[in-house]
């Protein structure tokens, strides 16, 4: 089914259904062509063409049967068979064997692509999954009977055409229109024998590669740690086998070809009769649905264990992603509630999934003829369905949720000051597994019962303010605290909070410590600069010293204690409250305060460099030193934070056009910067310019305006339309989802980016779908289809920003770094810039002219020295004596 928008459009079950789609489509395309081909070919050569023209009675009867199949593909009783529910699976399986026959009987090498039979593999291989995870008691096994049979007639279909291409590649080559005799005789089999070995798993010479995500795949490999310590598990986690031949990417199908074919009843489309029955495909989803689950699970759980171990992970693209990841379940849960809707099921809440799906997994019972190693195994395969389920999440919370007793000093008390949980957990039974699940549960709910408090005092209207840098997660169980039913997000959620703290054990309060860190250079940064802000910074100044106090109160202050001590008041409870200990506990809302002040501190940084160009003055004077012919005996060292800088702007500014334009002398590109005078310094203009403005189009810039509408919480600036600022649930996930296609497509340029987002944003506004959200034909998310893809653009382009990027620039110390280059170039210059600076404007903001200033002494002395060696040398020496010794940058 299609998902509600394009960040969970890649889920199993959906792409489970396209795979299958596509390869019953080109069954029946290809077998009708062959039919027609195998009655008017004349073309066939060698042992092809001697078999088919052995005898002519021989070719007029294959034809006679090639009609008649023909009719059969057709099926043009459909009316009746999809009034007699009976004959679906008959009708089916003869069409089925009908077409495979053709195709084997007069297929060449050609006629069987890769791509369809990994199509097919990919299903038999989740189907078989999917039957084995509901092969529970005997009544699951009879339901699940229908479903083992549609999986030996995919397995046996499978089979032949992987034998028949086996063939063609093979030396001996068997002429076109041969087929093995057992083939035909076991044509009916699984129609003859529907109720043989229900049970069984259907194997059949080819698994396949099937759905495994990146993370790994299948209820076997997930589980409740299996008796082992579980950061090792996670690290394996991520270490094991992946798919290294997916579904083979049918985009054209899957983007153009929304219709389904003629007569032949497969898909369930638009009611049309369906192997697949309504109960088998609510089954099939609902597998689809917690394998979804656990592999964002399983990849969140790795990337937090790769951050444990010191690995290349950056912490705060880290706590976004796992952000992500709590919105996502979010998601999921919409679509699968709208697929029960949609199959006229009751709003399903997890306790009724729950009772669904407990008949129809074994579950594990103690058997007098199981020995002690029998049932050690079976009771931990237990343990691994309920992981996989996510019950313990689940028992967590209805266990704090129903304890109606408000919590004494006692347990408050024993819960604060109890041994970290995750501290040295070391190897757990499942019975201590759960004990731990219920403590970091109940510390992280009575936190949660603390914020929520605390927004009530701030502010006691419905619409109070969130905390800054709230998780999905937090808010969810503030909900849950106001009575809100324990949803399916909740749960998922809580399970990979738990997954995560267990993770990182007493590493945890790292993320804390470095939150902290950040706090202090923000406050201190702000605490120097707001003193430049001066002129046309002037304006700034205010915002500046009102996010100094904002970052002292939020990430050096804990936020929370106003919270606990009216729960400790209201509760007559006498214990000194410790602080930050939801900072400390919740590694994501740390990261997220984090990676907030850090977008926060990176705009203003913006802003006030942006105010008055001095580092663009900066950039024009260093790239013509770089672009002087007598470097060659000087060469300069690279200046790293001016290069991020130069990348801000797209190739189109007028900032970019002064650097590029051909030819690239310093004569140029100093002259250049008169026409940017021209843009920059006009009253007419505000002091953030048009040309300044345009870097909003550029790549870095776009992505960084959407992490920023979505984890900003200082002041009301904006950058997108009011109406859209406040971005819910996972909308810039898809912005930053949306750009990387964007850019990725080369028929896109950056000036057309910010034209398709907002036709998008207008769309999704108007209630429809935002199709430009979806990659054209051809173009897919690097042929990966999953539904941990979204969550990997979103890492991609945090890492992008982070390291390297716009969000690595401190844009006050760039800009502190070019008034120095600048009173140095004015320096080397006294003799012939005396007065010329006067009645321009206060220092420093009147050395944007220096570009100018040095331009004009090389146009005056292009008579006396033509080669501009004694100017050019002057300044590339200033430049090169200024990067090496101020900022001890040197040529490698």
């Amino acid at each position: 089914m299609s998902a509600p928008n394009q960040v969970f459009a890649y889920g199993t079950y959906e792409r489970y259904k396209r795979s299958q789609w596509n390869f019953t489509q080109w069954l029946k395309d290809t077998a009708e062509r062959l039919a027609l081909r195998s009655g008017t070919a004349s073309d066939a050569s060698g042992a092809v063409g001697e078999a088919a023209g052995a005898s002519s009675d021989k070719s007029s009867t294959k034809k006679k049967g090639k009609e008649k199949e023909r009719i059969l593909l057709q099926d043009s009783n459909a009316s009746s068979v999809a009034s007699n529910p009976a004959k679906i699976h008959e009708t089916w399986i003869t069409q089925m064997e009908n077409m495979v026959t053709t195709i084997v009987e007069n297929a060449g090498p050609e006629d069987i692509p890769d791509e369809q039979i990994n199509n097919l593999r990919a299903v038999v291989k989740l189907r078989k999954e999917a039957a084995k995870f509901y092969a529970g008691n005997e009544t699951a096994k009879a339901q699940n009977a229908s479903h083992q049979q549609i999986i030996n007639v995919f397995a046996g279909v499978l089979r032949r055409l992987e034998d028949l291409r086996s063939r063609f590649r093979g030396n001996g080559q068997p002429p076109r229109g041969t087929v093995e005799k057992n083939h035909i005789t076991n044509r009916f089999e699984p129609l003859r024998r529907p109720n043989g070995n229900p049970g069984s798993d259907g194997k059949t010479s080819s698994e396949g590669e099937g759905f495994t995500d990146n993370a790994g795949s299948t209820v076997n490999n997930n589980g409740p740690k299996d008796n082992r310590r579980l950061k090792q598990q996670t690290s394996k986690r991520a270490s094991g086998p992946t798919s290294s031949s997916t579904v083979a990417d049918d985009s054209s199908s899957a983007f153009v070809r929304n219709e389904w074919v003629d007569n032949f009843h497969f898909i369930n489309k638009d009611n049309q009769p369906d192997p697949d029955n309504d109960s088998l495909d609510d089954d099939m989803f609902l597998y689809c649905f917690f394998e979804d689950f656990n592999n964002v699970r399983k990849y969140i759980s790795a990337r937090w264990q790769d951050y444990y171990n010191g690995g290349s992970v950056h912490l705060n693209a880290l706590a976004v992603t796992t952000n992500a990841a709590f919105g996502l379940f979010s998601q999921m849960e919409e679509v699968l509630m709208a697929k029960m809707q949609k199959q006229r099921h009751a709003q399903l809440k997890y306790e009724d999934i729950i009772n669904v799906l407990s008949p129809r997994i074994e579950a594990y019972s103690p058997q007098g003829d199981l020995n002690e190693g029998q049932q050690s195994d079976k009771t931990r395969e237990d343990e691994k369905k309920k992981d996989w389920l996510g019950l313990l999440a689940y028992h967590g919370l209805r266990s704090f949720l129903n304890n109606t007793t408000p919590p004494g000093e006692t347990e408050i008390s024993r819960t604060l000051t109890e041994r970290r949980p995750g501290e040295d957990c070391g190897i757990m039974t499942g019975q201590e597994l759960q004990q731990l699940t219920e403590q970091l549960v109940n510390k992280y709910m009575l936190e949660a019962t603390a914020t929520r408090v605390l927004k009530r005092i701030k502010r006691p209207e419905p619409t109070s303010p969130k905390l800054p840098g709230k998780t999905y997660l937090l808010s969810w169980a503030e909900e849950v605290l106001d009575s809100k039913p324990l949803g399916l997000s909740e749960i998922f959620s809580m399970q990979l909070h738990i997954d995560i703290r267990v993770a990182l054990g007493h590493k945890v309060g790292n993320v804390f410590t470095t939150m902290q860190a950040t706090g202090r250079k923000v406050t201190q940064t702000m605490e120097k600069y707001k003193k430049n802000a001066k002129g046309d910074c002037a304006s700034l100044s205010k915002s500046l010293n009102a996010w100094q106090d904002c970052c002292q109160k939020t990430l050096l202050k804990d936020m929370t204690l106003g919270g606990k001590n009216a729960i400790f008041k209201a509760l007559d409870i006498d214990v000194q409250v410790p602080e930050f200990v939801l900072q400390k506990e919740d590694p994501v809302w740390a990261g997220l305060l984090d990676f907030g002040a850090k977008l926060i501190s990176n705009d203003l940084g913006d802003r006030f460099a942006s105010a008055v160009p001095l580092i663009e003055a900066a950039t024009y004077l260093y790239c013509a030193a770089k672009a002087s012919p007598i470097k060659d005996d000087i060469r300069l060292p690279s200046w790293p934070d001016m290069e991020i800088f130069m990348d801000t702007y797209t190739s189109d500014s007028v900032f970019k056009l002064g650097l590029l334009q051909s030819p690239a002398t310093p004569f140029t590109i100093l002259s250049n910067w008169e026409k940017m005078m021209a843009t920059f310094v006009t009253p007419a203009l505000p002091a953030r310019s048009e040309a300044i403005a345009r870097r909003e189009r550029s790549y870095e810039i776009g992505i960084r305006t959407s992490f920023f509408n979505r984890y900003s919480w200082f002041g009301d600036r904006k950058h997108f339309n009011p109406s859209q600022s406040h971005l819910s649930k996972q909308s810039y996930l898809d912005q930053v989802t949306f750009r990387r296609l964007l850019k990725k497509d080369k028929l896109l340029s950056d000036a057309n980016i910010k034209r398709a987002m907002e036709a998008a944003r207008k769309r999704s506004a108007a209630g429809g779908r935002a199709s430009e959200m979806r990659p054209r034909p051809g173009q897919d998310l690097d042929g990966e289809k999953s539904v941990l893809k979204p969550m990997k653009i979103d890492d991609e382009m945090e890492l992008k920003l982070l390291d390297g990027g716009v969000l690595s620039l401190d844009y006050f110390k760039l800009w502190d770094e070019s008034v120095r280059l600048l009173r140095k170039v004015n320096k080397a210059f006294a003799e012939e810039f005396s007065g010329k600076l006067s009645g321009v404007a206060g220092v420093p903001d009147c050395f944007v002219v220096l570009p100018m200033l040095v331009a004009e002494e090389l146009r005056k002395r292009a008579t006396e020295d033509p080669t501009e060696s004694e100017i050019l040398g002057r300044l590339v020496d200033t430049v090169k004596k200024f990067l090496e010794e101020e900022l001890d940058l040197h040529v490698v």
